[in-house]
């Protein structure tokens, strides 16, 4: 039996890991503490780890993993990631996002995803929201002045966190109340 954990990084930072090395720690910490699982691989997804497990753990032995990470990537505390099994892909859309901003020195430049996962950690409705991918920037033609974002957002299988997010169906976007919808896939 294989079971996969999801770890979500709650940093800026980009973490440099040996796979191998960390599921092997993980591993003897689990066997230190009585434990019967095995991490069998460890792998990078998009501001996430993906650890593959023998078996599915029982909460105190998911604690030991939050602790072994948090020390292993030096953070300040377990709170910097959170731990749970897969779950759904729900896809949401941004519309009338304004594409050009206004840099420090006056000039325009165009959004970039950088800018916008700035917004979404400012919003405290989008901060928690775990992203399967980056966010993509879309313009309907080559002179637009607006685009969509859209957003691959890791949900629960009934899909509480968009319907959260839809609910409220608008978020500040460069400094524009923009609208939220589903996204059609």
């Amino acid at each position: 039996m294989r079971w996969q954990l999801l770890v979500f990084l709650r940093t800026s930072t980009i973490l440099v890991f040996d796979a191998s090395e960390l599921a092997l720690l993980i591993s003897a910490m689990l066997k230190h503490a009585q434990s019967s699982l095995i991490v069998l691989s460890v792998s990078r997804t998009y501001r996430s780890l993906s650890i593959i497990m023998n078996n599915i753990p029982i909460p105190t032995e998911m604690d030991i993993v939050c602790d072994i990470l948090s020390h292993h990537f030096g953070l300040k505390n377990a709170s910097s990631l959170s731990i749970g099994p897969p779950k759904s892909t729900l896809y949401l859309r941004i519309l009338g996002v304004p594409f050009f901003m206004d840099s420090k020195d006056g000039k325009k430049v165009l959004l970039t995803t950088s800018h916008v996962q700035f917004w979404l950690n400012r919003n405290p409705m989008l901060a928690n929201v775990h992203l399967v991918c980056e966010p993509r920037i879309v313009c309907k033609t080559r002179t637009s002045t607006f685009c969509s974002i859209y957003l691959d957002i890791w949900d629960s299988k009934s899909g509480q966190k968009a319907r959260d997010i839809l609910t409220y169906n608008s978020v500040l976007m460069n400094g524009v109340t923009t609208q939220v919808q589903p996204a059609e896939i």
